[in-house]
C-alpha cells in the first residue's frame, strides 16, 4: 500500500519549494548608493586621515582613507539614509607614504580637525545618502 498516492507527489514538491523560498530575507532589502567627494582645509587637500560615515538608526558604518588629492570613494553599496560624518587620525604607515597636500600626521590631525569633528557623537556634519551616486565635499576655511 502506498503512503503517498501519485497525485500527492507534485503537491508535496510544490509545498517544499514554497517553504524553502519563504525562509529568505526578503524583508531586509535596502536601497543603496555610492559615496565620493573631496576634503580640503583652506583650499588644500587633506590626505592620510580617515573619513567615517555612521548611521545610528541602523548601526551601519563606512570608512575611507583620504587620498593625496583629498578625495575619497566608498566602493561598497551604502544603505540610503542619514549618516553623521567624522574624521579619525591616520595610521602611522599611511603618513609615511602620503604624497603632496596637507598631510595629517597625528599631531597635524589635532590642528586640522577640530575636536567636535573627531567622533560620531559630537560631529555637526551629516550626509543624506540617496539611491545612486552621492558626492559629499567637505571644506574647512579656518
Amino acid at each position: 500500500m502506498n503512503c503517498f498516492p501519485i497525485p500527492c507527489v507534485p503537491v508535496m514538491i510544490l509545498f517544499t519549494c514554497v517553504m524553502l523560498t519563504g525562509c529568505g530575507s526578503g524583508g531586509d532589502a535596502h536601497e543603496t548608493g555610492s559615496l565620493s567627494g573631496v576634503v580640503t582645509v583652506r583650499n588644500a587637500p587633506v590626505s592620510g586621515c580617515d573619513i567615517n560615515f555612521f548611521a545610528a538608526d541602523t548601526g551601519t558604518g563606512m570608512m575611507a582613507t583620504l587620498k593625496d588629492d583629498g578625495s575619497y570613494k566608498i566602493r561598497d553599496q551604502v544603505w540610503t539614509g542619514t549618516y553623521v560624518v567624522y574624521f579619525t587620525p591616520p595610521l602611522p604607515e599611511a603618513v609615511e607614504h602620503s604624497g603632496p597636500g596637507v598631510k595629517a600626521s597625528s599631531q597635524d590631525f589635532q590642528k586640522l580637525v577640530p575636536k567636535p569633528y573627531r567622533t560620531e557623537s559630537t560631529t555637526p556634519l551629516t550626509a543624506e545618502v540617496k539611491p545612486g551616486r552621492n558626492t559629499f565635499n567637505f571644506e574647512r576655511q579656518q
